[in-house]
């Protein structure tokens, strides 16, 4: 997996190029290592591994696998962290079984050894962790919005 670029994708950006590739694969133009590369599967690493919106992502990459064959799927969060990311990461794992792909599912809290080789970098972080999410969504309340 060495020698690859890695790209810092948003989780956003990220699901509408799975879209892209489901409409129409025809329209992106590969060199001939890039699409070797994609044959071969690829290295996506998701920092924030042990967010509630990585079973999605999962998903996401399950459906789409015949067109973006996820070789590897590094979860990382902070050891802070950790729990949760065994927690969902040993959902994704199961859901990637059910699934019956190769794909394999790591957990870890080396942000170098995920990102060491990397196709793709998507990123699901809050600030501040659950405690920031009280205040993203009593914040905008006070003023009479959701947040």
């Amino acid at each position: 997996m060495g020698g690859r670029r890695i790209s810092d994708v948003r989780t956003f950006d990220f699901f509408r190029l799975l879209l892209t590739f489901d409409v129409d694969m025809r329209r992106f133009t590969f060199e001939e290592q890039e699409r070797s590369t994609m044959a071969n599967g690829i290295k996506i690493a998701t920092i924030g591994g042990g967010s509630s919106y990585t079973p999605e992502l999962v998903e996401g990459f399950i459906k789409r696998y015949d067109n973006l064959p996820v070789d590897e799927l590094w979860l990382v969060d902070i050891p802070e962290g950790e729990e949760k990311l065994q927690t969902v990461g040993a959902l994704a794992q199961r859901m990637v079984k059910h699934a019956g792909l190769p794909t394999k599912v790591i957990l870890t809290t080396d942000r170098r050894a995920a990102l060491d080789g990397a196709d793709f970098v998507t990123s699901q972080v809050r600030i501040g962790r659950l405690p920031a999410r009280v205040l993203d969504e009593r914040i905008p309340l006070s003023h009479g919005m959701l947040g």
